[in-house]
Order: structure tokens, then sequence, then C-alpha cells
């Protein structure tokens, strides 16, 4: 029975984490806090806007205050200040949204492409044109990409994640000339009709607090050092294997 307990043990151990011996993972959260992070580029319509109170991922078919619709759209996100070193061990990265629309609106399917941005100057919101949004999107992204089918989002308020976007972050961290922002990207939908489409808050909106958040885990030297590292993954399979005994 004993060995039995010890190649559970074993098994426990492997599947604990992904961070190398010595380190452990910590997780760290940005948020959009500005109204200019937030922003969507209207295809048909060739226009920018920073200030709507929710973002359409996919397709919006509501007319504009001069009666235009503005059709498929690609979705930026700029988080700034994001403190991770160019070599940082990247576990995980996703952006959780708040679902700010359910039913009838956005309640059929859609697939939608997510990248980062590459480039050498950090991009000014205010003065883009959505030519030149686009353009980052198609010709100055990252070649890692993600694309997704999201979910349908049936509570209104609850937060939602978006699948792994480790790899092209890990693409952004590696560039010689990164600045400590992240532009993640939200395009080339299947969308042509607005049912095909999520809605999620924007900093614009009734919540800002609610606005999207880039969630990254990372693999790094707790304080204390490795060995005090060692010591808390030596203690939790100690007391893990003590369970198992007492449970034979």
């Amino acid at each position: 029975m004993h060995f039995r307990a010890l190649a559970i043990l074993c098994c426990l151990a492997a599947a604990r984490g992904s961070c190398p011996a010595g380190q452990e993972e910590v997780n760290k959260t940005w948020q959009i806090s500005a109204s200019e992070d937030d922003f969507e580029v209207s295809h048909d319509l060739g226009a920018v806007s920073l200030t709507d109170t929710d973002l359409e991922l996919g397709a919006d078919m509501s007319p504009d205050s001069s009666n235009n619709v503005p059709g498929k759209q690609t979705i930026f996100l700029m988080f700034r200040n994001v403190d991770l070193a160019s070599d940082a061990t990247v576990n995980f990265a996703h952006v959780v949204f708040t679902v700010d629309g359910t039913g009838g609106c956005c309640d059929e399917p859609l697939e939608v492409t997510a990248k980062m941005a590459l480039v050498s100057s950090t991009p000014n919101a205010t003065a883009l044109t959505a030519q030149a949004a686009l353009n980052i999107y198609e010709n100055m992204s990252t070649s890692a990409n993600v694309t997704y089918a999201p979910d349908l989002h049936l509570v209104l308020g609850a937060e939602v994640s978006t699948p792994d976007l480790s790899a092209p972050l890990r693409e952004v961290l590696a560039q010689s000339s990164w600045g400590n922002w992240v532009l993640v990207m939200f395009g080339n939908s299947n969308s042509t009709r607005g049912p095909e489409s999520r809605e999620y808050e924007t900093f614009d909106g009734t919540q800002p607090a609610a606005a999207a958040k880039l969630v990254v885990g990372t693999c790094q030297v707790p304080q204390g050092g490795v060995s005090s590292a060692r010591t808390r993954s030596l203690g939790v399979l100690l007391f893990s294997f003590l369970s198992l005994l007492a449970l034979m």
C-alpha cells in the first residue's frame, strides 16, 4: 500500500505546475485604464471608435448617431506598464472580459483571431486612422496568433477569458525594442450579421472597473530564494504523502 501511495505522490508532483525547480508561478494583472486604450475599428465605415460604451467582438450592426452601420470590426486593447522581463518564462496569458450583452444581440457562433502588435513605437490611438490601425493588425503583428470561437455568454457581468495567448506574448517580449506595453487585437472574424458577435464592457461604459484585463502567469524565483521555494514544495509533497498514508 505504501508503494501505491508513493506512486500516486510522484504523479501529483509531476503534475504540479510547469515552473522549473526552485521557481514558483506568479500571476499579474493589468487593466485598461483610459478611454483611448480600448477601441474599435469599423471595416465598412473606415472609422475608429474610441468612446463606445461596449465592445462588439465580431460585428456591430447597430446604426450610429448618423445612421451608419459599423459592420465587421477589429478590437484593440492597449495594456500599459506591463512590467515583465524580456526573458520572462510565460506560463499563460489571457484577456479577461466582462460580459455586457446576452440574448438576441449576440447569440450566434463566430470565430475571431487574436494577435499582438509588433511595432517599435507606442501607437497613439487618438491619432490612428482606421487604415493605419488595420495595417498593424494585418502586417505589423505577431506571427503567433490564436483563432477561437467565443463561448455563448449567458450571464451579464460575468468575467470570461480568452484562450491562452502566451505564444504571441512571448513573441512581443522577445523584441529588442519592446517598451513595456502590449497591444492585443481581435479581428478577422467571420461575422456577417449582428448576432454573430459578443459584447463586453469598455472603460467608457457604465462600469470602468469592468474594462478588459490582461492576466499573465510567469515563473519566478520567490522571495527568500531557491531554498525557500524548495522548502515549500517539499512541505506540500510531504503533507500530500502523509494524507495519502492516512487514507490507506
